[in-house]
């Protein structure tokens, strides 16, 4: 459940071991849920599913048998009562009662939710904004979200249900982990061709030629040309040169990159800052980057300082102040918290 760099489709489902997650069946890609209104993060204690807040306060007893990250304010639950998600205000109380058979997190006012099979999207007051008539669907992003026809063809679709397509609008585009817009763009993967992007009216705007690529993050996006990896705006001008051997998003102006079998940081001039010795690397969020040594994860600030020691068996980056860390013990996976001192804010449990 880790991400990682290369575009990939997951599937994903509203269980409790995937609590911390965005869940949809459909997209899920490196862009982070929306920031929440009201910070409160999942935790399980004695088999149950509830909410704590920022300093590791209960704020929602432990009620659900699975609960997702709050995003917009809202967070969701799964009830044992035919397993059904709903949507949960802070003080607990149902925003939306619990009728759905999985829901993703809210973005940009909607929520995809799967009714009877087929996935659709709702608003913060439960109505249909969206008729549920996909077989996938991603969350909205820059007013635009990738879904799967019922005749399985992948399209973009308007906060209003209107799919977005132009003259020059690939066809039979392909499933993949990097379809959410960026910069005004989003990557493209059309059958029998390349990588390449499109605007958000649809129309190609980066030829599909590209061996690879990732989506567009703070105004670049990386490419493969050949056997290495560089990276171009959204002009399609190369502005560092294709010599990687693994790239990653940008994201406070640095960017995880592999130059032989270890990976470091760079800069938007290309220049290394932060020296290549990590077996894994993601990009930074909210001053800190997840690096991997060995088999244990840590976090690095921007200087490459080490701010948690790399002693944990996964993380996730920081959302809200807090990073889901994780621990085994024995065949079972806990899961806690850390703030940004490498604090335990929850420690790991069940």
């Amino acid at each position: 459940m880790f991400k990682r760099f290369h575009p990939r489709l997951l599937l994903l489902a509203l269980l409790p071991t995937l609590a911390a997650c965005d869940v949809v069946e459909g997209i899920v890609t490196e862009q982070e849920p929306a920031p929440s209104t009201a910070a409160l993060f999942p935790v399980r204690l004695d088999n149950a599913w509830g909410f704590v807040d920022a300093r590791g306060r209960m704020t929602i007893e432990p009620r659900y048998v699975g609960a997702g990250a709050f995003s917009e304010g809202v967070g969701r639950a799964r009830v044992g009562n035919g397993w059904r998600v709903g949507f949960v205000h802070p003080d607990g109380e149902w925003l939306i009662e619990p009728r759905f058979e999985e829901a993703g997190s809210f973005s940009e006012g909607l929520a995809a939710v799967r009714i009877d099979g087929r996935w659709g999207y709702v608003d913060q007051r439960g109505a249909l904004a969206i008729a549920p008539a996909y077989t996938a669907a991603s969350a909205f992003r820059e007013g635009r979200a990738f879904v799967r026809t019922l005749q399985y063809k992948w399209v973009y679709l308007d906060n209003k249900g209107n799919e977005v397509r132009a003259e020059t609008t690939p066809l039979n585009l392909q499933e993949h982990g990097g379809g959410d817009f960026a910069n005004g763009l989003a990557l493209v993967h059309p059958s029998g061709q390349g990588w390449g992007y499109v605007g958000k009216d649809g129309a190609l705007a980066i030829p599909a030629e590209y061996q690879s690529a990732q989506p567009f993050s703070d105004g670049l996006a990386a490419v493969k040309v050949s056997d290495r990896w560089g990276y171009i705006n959204t002009k399609r001008e190369m502005v560092i040169a294709p010599g990687f051997v693994g790239a990653g998003a940008f994201s406070d102006g640095l960017a995880p990159v592999r130059t032989g079998n270890l990976w470091g940081y760079a800069n938007k001039q290309g220049a290394s800052v932060i020296e290549a010795a990590y077996e894994e690397a993601r990009p930074f969020r909210e001053g800190r980057a997840a690096v991997r040594v060995g088999t244990k994860w840590g976090f690095i600030d921007k200087t490459g300082a080490v701010v948690i020691a790399p002693a944990l068996d996964g993380v996730e980056s920081f959302q809200n102040g807090l990073a889901v860390v994780y621990k085994s013990a024995g065949a079972a996976t806990r899961h806690g918290y850390v703030d940004r001192a490498g604090a335990y804010v929850w420690v790991p449990t069940d």
